[in-house]
Formats: structure tokens, C-alpha cells, sequence
């Protein structure tokens, strides 16, 4: 019951800041682009990855192919994601007096976090995929003491979480690495390649995508921040 009035007052907080950014924009025309069958491109006739969220792109594209609609429909699936991420966050809290101060308090103290609830960019997706991860992550304690073929199995769902998260915002690689090598403990060469293999072969399959649709795994956005 805690978990759920946590995630409902960040929904709402979520819900009265709804908006749609002019970058936001970028993705919806890439949006309705592949929806109409015109390819995974901003302008018809060049295929240019103009954004860093390929995964972002496609949720909304499933999306709007069942609604008919991408405006509301973008800012209900970003009040969705924010609003559980911030129930996962809650529900996987040590007591209420952490999940009170988790959630409703440290988010609504953050505009950003509340501002970019929505806004059509990906964050909602990383904010939900992210929970996901630390409540594996959290797990640890209990994961250690178990058989190795359990520790597999956690190290193949942070992978794989690891993996969307990288596709939804490339820059979290540099958070996510060093705790997927932390997961690595205590297991062989074999049962390390098998956890790993899951996340491996969906970033392969993108990366193999974007060469050959793109030309480039790097997005143009990535060029410019970088360079």
C-alpha cells in the first residue's frame, strides 16, 4: 500500500509538469517515420541516426501503431514508466520510512527528475529500467549465498537490463560496466560467458543493424558531443 501511494504521488507530481520537448520532437517525427513505413530516419531520404535512444524509439513506435495517436500517447507511456519505476523503487525499500523518503520525498525534490518525467525524451524508460537493475543489483547478499547457477542467472538479467538500458541512453554504459564486472565474482569462465551471452547477442544484433542500416554504430548526436 506504501509502494503504491509512493508511486501515485510521483505520478501526478509526473502528470501536472506533462510536456513535450522540442528535442522530444526529434523522436516523434523519427516516430512516425518508421511508422509509416518510411524507414528509421528524421529526413526520408537520408538514413542518419539522429538519436541516442534507439530502444526509446521502438517502445513508441509499438505504441502508437496500437493507439493511432503519439502526442498523449508518448506523455501516457512516460507517466507510466516514471510511475513504476518509482513503485519498484518503493516496494523493494528496507522499511516505509525508506520508501517515503526514496520516492515521493527525493523525487519531487528533484525538477529534473520531475520535469523529465515526460518531455518525450527517454528518460521515463531509463528511470523504470534503471530500478530494475538496482533491485537485482541490491540483491547481492542473498545471490552470493546461493549456487553458482543462480549467480548466472542474476548476472544474465543485468546483462540483458544492462544491454536495454545502453540502447535507451548509450552514455549509462559508464555506470552499468563496472557493476556487471562486480557480478562477475565467484563465477567460471563458462557460467560467465553464458551469464553474459543474452545481453551480448541483443547488442550484437543492434550494433550489426545500425552498420548496416546507418553505416555507423554511433549516432550522429554522439559525434557531435563527443567531437
Amino acid at each position: 500500500a506504501v509502494a503504491l501511494l509512493c508511486a501515485a504521488i510521483v505520478g501526478l507530481a509526473s502528470l501536472a509538469a506533462a510536456w513535450i520537448s522540442d528535442d522530444g520532437m526529434v523522436t516523434l517525427r523519427t516516430v512516425e517515420n518508421l511508422v509509416a513505413g518510411d524507414g528509421f530516419t528524421w529526413n526520408i531520404a537520408e538514413r542518419t541516426q539522429t538519436a541516442t535512444h534507439p530502444l526509446w524509439i521502438l517502445v513508441l513506435s509499438a505504441a502508437r501503431l496500437v493507439t493511432g495517436e503519439l502526442f498523449l500517447t508518448t506523455i501516457a507511456i512516460s507517466l507510466l514508466c516514471t510511475t513504476l519505476a518509482a513503485w519498484l523503487i518503493a516496494r523493494n525499500a528496507r522499511s516505509t520510512v525508506t520508501a517515503l523518503v526514496m520516492v515521493p520525498f527525493a523525487m519531487l525534490m528533484s525538477r529534473t527528475a520531475i520535469q523529465y518525467a515526460t518531455g518525450g525524451l527517454e528518460n521515463p524508460l531509463v528511470y523504470l529500467l534503471i530500478a530494475w537493475f538496482a533491485v537485482v543489483w541490491f540483491d547481492s547478499p542473498r545471490a552470493t549465498a546461493t549456487a553458482p547457477k543462480e549467480r548466472q542467472r542474476r548476472l544474465s538479467t543485468l546483462a540483458i537490463l544492462a544491454t536495454l538500458l545502453v540502447l535507451a541512453r548509450i552514455d549509462l554504459v559508464l555506470l552499468l560496466a563496472p557493476c556487471l564486472l562486480v557480478a562477475l565474482k565467484g563465477l567460471g569462465p563458462g557460467r560467465i560467458a553464458l551469464g553474459l551471452l543474452p545481453g551480448a547477442a541483443l547488442f550484437t544484433a543492434w550494433c550489426l543493424f545500425a552498420t548496416i542500416y546507418f553505416g555507423t554504430i554511433i549516432p550522429t548526436p554522439g559525434y557531435a558531443k563527443a567531437l
